[in-house]
């Protein structure tokens, strides 16, 4: 392997523009654009409801806070009994951002504590469910360790297999022979490989030299 990688965190922003690229979380910004630097290092997702309740001794802070129908009706209900400190505490942890579910759009109060602790508030118009399973999916790929190879990844049967070796030993010509009996070449000279939850091998060409062959 001659390059390895691995990304430790990931800005507010730069997920939104992933997310914005592959048409994923549909979200508005309702706190600044400043707030949007906070980094996200991990790709769980914390449902905060015990927090607003009061309960911190387990809160996972660190982690996106995602807001569905539940957080949301008991947020307006803490609001609406002046517990303002709640949320005051709430923002007391570095909490790096919170996304709101349903197009649930949260009372100001709220946004500003946020805006305060420079805290990004986002809200998007897709169910609960979705929102978390494609933030898990974004965050995974941005954190999952990548590396360069030189060599020939086909696709065989539906199996993808690696051909390496030195410099002109037949390697792309290998490949073709394969292209040529109907399998697919995947890349070829270099290959980008990417490790998904650690078990699953991720094979594609790099971009400038992607859909080539060297021959």
């Amino acid at each position: 392997m001659e390059h390895s990688e691995e990304s430790k965190c990931i800005t507010v922003e730069k997920l939104l523009e992933i997310a914005k690229e592959q048409d994923l979380l549909h979200v508005k910004v309702l706190t600044s654009k400043k707030t949007l630097q906070k980094e996200i290092s991990t790709y769980d997702i914390n449902r905060p409801g015990l927090a607003l309740a009061g309960e911190y001794d387990y809160f996972d802070y660190e982690k996106i806070q995602l807001f569905g129908r539940g957080e949301y009706k008991f947020l307006l209900k803490i609001i609406d009994s002046g517990k303002i400190r709640n949320i005051e505490r709430f923002f007391s942890y570095e909490v790096n951002c919170c996304i709101f579910s349903h197009g649930n759009e949260p009372p100001r109060i709220f946004i500003e504590l946020a805006e305060k602790a420079d805290a990004p508030v986002l809200v998007s118009d897709l169910q609960t469910n979705i929102v978390s399973t494609r933030l898990v999916k974004i965050l995974e790929d941005a954190f999952s360790p990548r590396t360069s190879i030189h060599g020939v990844l086909v696709e065989v049967f539906g199996v993808g297999i690696l051909i390496i070796g030195k410099s002109g030993v037949g390697k792309s010509e290998c490949a073709l022979e394969l292209v040529e009996r109907g399998h697919r070449l995947v890349a070829d000279d270099v290959v980008d490989v990417q490790c998904i939850s650690g078990t699953i091998l991720i094979g594609s060409g790099a971009k400038l030299i992607r859909h080539h062959m060297e021959i």
